[in-house]
């Protein structure tokens, strides 16, 4: 929200079409393959545009965090005193 209250909504939906855009430009340089109609871990580009986008943003004002996506916890059961511990 920090965001959008700083640019402006306004801004930060112009920028966001332009990444979207700028992505579709480039599509035929995507892989494309057949996809059922279910849940899969893959992105649609325009997810993938969403969140480089805020990603980018999020790393310019100083407030993006990294995080492992793979967890490596010492107890399975507690995934959220893992996240507490790397804090």
């Amino acid at each position: 929200m920090r965001l959008v209250n700083s640019r402006g909504i306004a801004t930060v939906l112009a920028e966001l079409a332009s990444r979207i855009e700028a992505d579709f430009r480039r599509w035929p340089d995507f892989e494309k393959s057949a996809r059922l109609a279910s849940h899969s871990a893959g992105f649609a580009i325009e997810d993938f545009s969403a969140l480089s986008y805020v990603r980018d943003q999020l790393t310019h004002a100083g407030l993006f965090t990294g995080l492992d996506l793979v967890a490596d916890p010492d107890d399975p059961r507690d995934l959220f005193g893992m996240l507490l511990r790397a804090a």
